[in-house]
């Protein structure tokens, strides 16, 4: 599988938030799925940088990546700070800058896109209670907007999936995780988006704990790459790991 981890590398001030939880996350990231931790497949990025010269570097980094990998990306996963409507990257549901377009241009058109970052599958308003409540939930925030977004680029996405955290917790072991479908069910949806994303796991349902012990393992790495089914199927089973 080709993946590529675009990861924070600067730590904000008085903090170790990129080399205690993003850096190493994406590196075990790309070590479980049999990429160069250090090599082709890392994106990094500065913080300290304007947002336009972030997105800039980011969508850069990507099409090098996929150019040195000299294959479709089929996992591009985020490790780095999020916000209900954007990612520290510098990508806004106001400013998605060309990131839509070097997705198209780099990956696969079933990828996995893992946003571990914070509150990026939240809606669009302030209120927090609403983002846990709400089934479908997180419309109108990062997730959902870029979904949107590749749901409106003609034939370029099928079985593309972004999934994206509710809540501000670990950047990998969050479990507050919703799948944003980057699938249509009818034309019109192409052009007004749909409602949000659907829980992976409901918060509080059977699965839950298990679900919440699964991502303490490498399982974390694994499931943007299953189906909801899929996942049910290994926590009910209790081996997290083929």
């Amino acid at each position: 599988m080709t993946v590529v981890a675009v990861v924070s590398t600067v730590n904000v001030d008085g903090k170790k938030d990129a080399s205690g939880a993003f850096v190493p996350e994406a590196r075990a990231f790309l070590r479980f799925h049999g990429a160069d931790p250090k090599g082709d497949a890392v994106v990094p990025f500065d913080h300290r940088l304007s947002p336009d010269k972030r997105r800039a570097h980011v969508e850069a980094g990507i099409r090098a990546a996929r150019e040195a990998l000299g294959a479709p990306i089929e996992g591009l996963a985020f490790f780095c700070h999020g916000y209900r409507r954007g990612l520290q990257t510098g990508h806004t549901t106001k400013a998605l800058g060309g990131l839509v377009d070097v997705i198209r241009e780099t990956c696969s058109h079933d990828v996995a896109i893992p946003l571990y970052a914070c509150d990026a599958a939240r809606d669009a308003d302030a209120d927090r209670k609403d983002d846990l409540t709400d089934v479908p939930g997180g419309d109108g925030g990062f997730a959902d907007v870029l979904r949107d977004a590749m749901l409106r680029t003609p034939g370029a996405f099928f079985g593309a999936h972004i999934d994206a955290h509710v809540t501000a917790a670990h950047t990998t072991r969050n479990p507050h995780v919703r799948r944003f479908e980057v699938t249509a069910a009818v034309p019109s949806e192409t052009i007004l988006g749909l409602p949000g994303g659907s829980w992976l796991v409901t918060p509080g349902s059977s699965r839950w704990k298990t679900w919440i012990r699964a991502l303490r393992t490498d399982f974390r790495f694994r499931f943007p790459f299953l189906d909801a089914a899929g996942i049910a199927q290994v926590l009910d089973r209790g081996t997290f790991l083929p």
